[in-house]
């Protein structure tokens, strides 16, 4: 399985970091966690075809995590390239999608909907192949917002979106079963805090990726800092955008 960090900023783009999205490749087929913008620009950039993906999964409504979905949906409903494909977005609440699309592009004229179907999800499995199980966990960044544990090629990655600030509701899972990575959200909490490393700490997890960074923060010293306290077992770094890690 290849991960690839899309986008790693923490809400507005910067010169170096564009918003958030993640792809993972799993026999063939690009999965998204999350859509923020310039998504279009950063799959071509990354020789990604619009056919290959075989779904896409937003955290919660913030429009940093979806925007991208504009240009996106408006690209596969128009393009002759996308004429037999049928993209599932899973999205925590259906009303905010549907009146984005309906607003900016008026698909009854234009579009050809039914290459992208939006589906309204909540907790538990929201999505199951032969290659990817998705299970949502909800969290308490805002309403409708939620983690996302990923199974496949006989690997177990949680996904954290944001979190509440100070991390109330870092997921239990961490603590109760393995995960070969955990992508953990930095936008809101100071991840140097003893109350953060001891969550991480107690978590049955290999690797440890920080995510969507707020760079005032979580500066490179502080995450410097954080890292120095975490178990030697957990294999730590910060994401970029381009990277990409083979698990």
């Amino acid at each position: 399985m290849k991960i690839i960090f899309l986008g790693t900023s923490h809400g507005n783009p910067e010169a170096d970091r564009f918003c958030s999205s993640i792809a993972l490749c799993v026999n063939g087929k690009y999965y998204l966690i999350d859509a923020g913008a310039p998504v279009c620009t950063l799959l071509l950039s990354r020789g990604i075809d619009y056919k290959d993906i075989g779904g896409i999964f937003v955290t919660h409504n913030h429009d940093d995590h979806f925007f991208g979905l504009i240009e996106l949906t408006r690209v596969v409903n128009t393009s002759k390239s996308c004429e037999h494909l049928r993209l599932p977005v899973f999205v925590p609440t259906r009303r905010i999608f549907a009146n984005m699309v309906s607003f900016f592009y008026r698909f009854k004229m234009m579009h050809t909907p039914d290459r992208t179907v939006y589906k309204k999800y909540g907790k538990g499995v929201i999505f199951k192949n032969d290659d990817l199980k998705v299970t949502a966990i909800p969290v308490k960044h805002m309403f409708h917002s939620y983690a996302f544990l990923i199974e496949a090629e006989g690997k177990r990655l949680l996904f954290s979106g944001d979190l509440k600030a100070g991390m109330p509701d870092y997921p239990q899972i961490l603590f109760d079963t393995h995960t070969d990575l955990l992508v953990l959200e930095a936008a809101h909490t100071y991840i140097d805090t003893d109350n953060v490393i001891e969550k991480i700490n107690r978590s049955k997890t290999d690797r440890l990726i920080i995510n969507h960074i707020n760079p005032y923060r979580n500066t490179p010293e502080k995450l410097s800092s954080a890292f120095s306290k975490v178990k030697k077992s957990i294999d730590c770094s910060t994401a970029f955008d381009g990277m990409e890690i083979e698990l």
